[in-house]
C-alpha cells in the first residue's frame, strides 16, 4: 500500500526568503530613518511597521507550504476572478502619486497587482498541468495564456505601475518557457508588441 508522503521543506529557498525579508527591512530603515523620526520621533517607526507585516507574511508562507497543490487547484478560478476585478477597480481610485495602485480596505491599502502575479502563475500552472502536452502547442496551449498574460499587463499598465508590470511579465514568462513553451513563440509575441 502506497502512504502518501507529505513533502519536505525547502530549506535553501527559506533561507533565501528570509535573507530577503531581512535586506528588505534593512533598506526600508536606512531610506526612512530620518523621516520618521522628524514625523513620529521614532527612527524605527515605518521598519517596526514592515517587520509587523514581514511576520504575518511569514506564517502565511508557512501555512500555504502545508497545502496539497490540488487545493490551490480548486479554488484558483475564484482568487483569479476576484483579482482581475480588483485591478478594474483599483483604476476608479483617486491617484497618488500619479499611479492608481492601492485599493483601502477596511483601513488597511492593498495593492492588486501583488494578487495578480500570484494568481496569475497559480492559473498558468494549472493551465499546463491540465493541457500537457497540448501546452507546447502555439494555439491550442500558448496564446490562452498569453492573452491572459496580456490582459492582466494592461490592466496593470493602465494604472500605471511599471515596476509591478515588469516582476508580472518576468515570473509569467517563465512559467511559460518551464511549461515547455519554445523560446520563439514568446519571441514572436515580444516582436508583435514591439
Amino acid at each position: 500500500m502506497n502512504a502518501t508522503r507529505k513533502g519536505t521543506p525547502d530549506f535553501i529557498l527559506i533561507v533565501l526568503t528570509l535573507a530577503l525579508v531581512v535586506f528588505g527591512l534593512i533598506m526600508v530603515f536606512s531610506a526612512s530613518a530620518p523621516r520618521a523620526t522628524y514625523s513620529f520621533d521614532n527612527p524605527a517607526y515605518f521598519s517596526l511597521k514592515q517587520l509587523l507585516w514581514a511576520t504575518i507574511g511569514l506564517f502565511l508562507m508557512m501555512g500555504f507550504a502545508s497545502l496539497k497543490y490540488t487545493a490551490l487547484q480548486k479554488g484558483f478560478k475564484l482568487f483569479f476572478v476576484g483579482t482581475f476585478f480588483l485591478l478594474i477597480a483599483v483604476l476608479f481610485t483617486s491617484p497618488v502619486n500619479g499611479s492608481r495602485s492601492w485599493l483601502s480596505v477596511a483601513g488597511l491599502g492593498i495593492q492588486p497587482s501583488e494578487f495578480a502575479k500570484l494568481a496569475t502563475i497559480i492559473y498558468l500552472a494549472s493551465l499546463i498541468s491540465k493541457k500537457g502536452e497540448t501546452f507546447r502547442d502555439f494555439r491550442k496551449g500558448f496564446m490562452p495564456a498569453a492573452v491572459i498574460v496580456g490582459i492582466v499587463s494592461f490592466l496593470i499598465l493602465l494604472q500605471p505601475d511599471i515596476g509591478s508590470l515588469v516582476i508580472f511579465l518576468v515570473g509569467t514568462v517563465a512559467v511559460i518557457f518551464a511549461g515547455g513553451t519554445p523560446w520563439k513563440f514568446i519571441g514572436t509575441i515580444a516582436g508583435i508588441i514591439s
